[in-house]
């Protein structure tokens, strides 16, 4: 519903991440959002909390883990290490500069 809401509702990226930190939600999930100008961002939610990442350079990676510190403190430490991995091959592999959360 969220999602359709955002489709319905919202045109720019601004309205879509305000959208969805003002609504409750009962599971976690991750919402990645962009725009036709390359702006790019991610809303990681949960029923505690949510937290927004931002991307440099229209590039960034979305897993089914939390990439912000805030968020991390939910998930189990394991996953944690899987995501930050990805992270830093991501960037070695293509030289781009991840901006740590």
């Amino acid at each position: 519903m969220a999602t359709r809401g955002i489709l319905d509702n919202h045109s720019t990226i601004d309205e879509a991440k305000n959208f969805l930190q003002r609504i409750p939600h009962f599971h976690c999930f991750n919402y990645l959002l962009c725009d036709k100008d390359g702006n790019l961002l991610r809303v990681e939610t949960a029923s505690e909390k949510d937290d927004i990442v931002y991307y440099e350079n229209g590039l960034g990676i979305s897993t089914n883990h939390y990439l912000s510190k805030k968020m991390q403190e939910l998930e189990v430490k394991e996953n944690i290490h899987k995501s930050n991995t990805l992270q830093r091959l991501l960037s070695l592999k293509n030289g781009l500069k991840i901006k740590k959360h």
